[in-house]
């Protein structure tokens, strides 16, 4: 089905519609969603901050919960679909949704993403990679975070073997994760393939919070951007928020002096 260019929403299935903002091409998107430490997600905003990006399209669905039943939101369970509504920021109504930012001065599309309910996830990830082919994209990157003791401080993964040894060649990375890869991200990458995208996923290293599994690892953040932008080329210097998390952390994990008497 052709997308609709108007700014009024365009019906795209019985459930998912997309709203585009304004048409672009670009060959390259970065993608992230809350996950693992919402290391991918911190970075894909520190990203649009720091670029000035603007959004172009987004894509709503009646499978986005407001409040999610299970925790976390990227391991969905289909006897918990969530609860609807909608969002007040500031004084101003809102639909949950995924956003898609395009950042002229690297010719990148961000796509910032949202978690479907389990019913929900595989129509949401089409509906997010159709739109993307349609905007002319040939490869997909998505962030994200693990967290095996082994392997380096940040890993990689592809969605073909050749694809894998070449990207190994161009950034000197290794994979280290094996494993379920959960959520939007997760099928973002995994669906990338069949859309014949040549799809990366990057792994940041970091510590799991099983008491909040999403709670920001802000080093794991700022270690991945600085790949980005070497990588890509990019001049994203972490926010003063971000630096500021990080040294918070870190003055949290300092061990404590003895004192004397």
């Amino acid at each position: 089905m052709p997308l609709s260019t108007r700014e009024d929403l365009a019906m795209s299935g019985d459930f998912t519609w997309i709203k585009i903002h304004k048409e672009v091409k670009a060959r390259k998107a970065l993608a992230a969603s809350p996950g693992l430490r919402s290391v991918g997600f911190l970075v894909v905003n520190e990203v649009v901050k720091c670029l000035k990006s603007e959004l172009v399209a987004e894509i709503f669905s009646a499978h986005f919960p407001v409040i999610y039943q299970s925790m976390p939101s990227y391991s969905p369970q289909p006897e918990l679909p969530g609860i609807g509504g909608c969002i007040i920021d500031e004084g101003v109504v809102r639909l949950p949704s995924v956003k898609i930012f395009w950042c002229s001065e690297a010719g990148l599309l961000v796509v910032v993403g949202y978690h479907a309910n389990f019913n929900g996830q595989y129509e949401v990830a089409r509906k997010v990679l159709d739109l993307l082919k349609s905007m002319g994209v040939e490869e997909l990157y998505v962030l994200a975070a693990h967290a095996r003791h082994e392997g380096g401080e940040i890993c990689c993964a592809a969605v073909a073997s050749d694809l894998l040894e070449v990207f190994k060649g161009k950034t000197g990375l290794q994979p280290c994760y094996t494993g379920p890869f959960l959520g939007f991200s997760g099928l973002l990458f995994g669906l990338a393939q069949s859309y014949k995208m040549k799809a990366v996923a990057l792994f940041s290293k970091t510590e799991p919070d099983y008491d909040n599994p999403e709670s920001p690892d802000p080093r794991a953040a700022i270690r991945l951007l600085d790949l980005l932008n070497k990588v890509f080329g990019l001049a994203v210097k972490p926010s003063k928020e971000l630096v500021e998390a990080a040294k918070a952390v870190e003055a949290e994990r300092r061990p404590k002096g003895l004192t004397y008497f």
